[in-house]
């Protein structure tokens, strides 16, 4: 008897309803992993764009005083991102960060690498919604961005340098 009402709750139509209603819980995760990988994404290209404008500003400079100026300048003018606080932005020569009191010493020159470094806080939601991970995926806290780039300016002793200073 209980088979009998079964196959006739199976041909009623209501077969659909119930599968529907067991794989609605897989098509609300797979939503939530799309919206997860979009923040995620998002987030990643605002902060590496923030970090390669200042170290653009940085390398394009005269001196490494004037390089930590405009990297810093950078950041304060655009670390108003939505969902970033505590930005701050580094720059490492040789290793070291350059400050006020070493950046005297440092030779400036075109062709050398710097690593400009990007400190910053985000308050991004996104946890739980990463399948096949062992670990939680939480944006919260503290987290660095760190890109190489090489030094423009300035070119010593080049005789088409003062050509090019009216364009800066």
């Amino acid at each position: 008897m209980t088979i009998k009402k079964i196959k006739k709750f199976f041909r009623s139509g209501n077969g659909e309803l119930l599968g529907f209603v067991i794989i609605m819980p897989l098509i609300i995760w797979l939503l939530m992993l799309m919206v997860s990988i979009a923040q995620l994404s998002i987030t990643k290209e605002q902060i590496t764009y923030l970090t390669y404008a200042a170290g653009r500003a940085a390398v394009v400079s005269e001196n490494a005083t004037d390089a930590l100026d405009n990297a810093q300048a950078v950041v304060d003018e655009s670390s108003n991102l939505s969902g970033f606080s505590d930005v701050t932005v580094d720059i490492l020569f040789n290793g070291k960060p350059i400050t006020a009191s070493n950046a005297d010493t440092i030779s400036w020159q075109k062709g050398e690498y710097i690593v400009v470094q990007l400190t910053y806080k985000t308050d991004s939601l996104i946890r739980g919604a990463i399948p096949f991970s062992d670990d939680e995926l939480d944006m919260n806290g503290s987290r660095k961005m760190l890109m190489v780039m090489m030094i423009e300016r300035p070119v010593p002793n080049d005789p088409y340098t003062s050509e090019w200073t009216n364009l800066s």
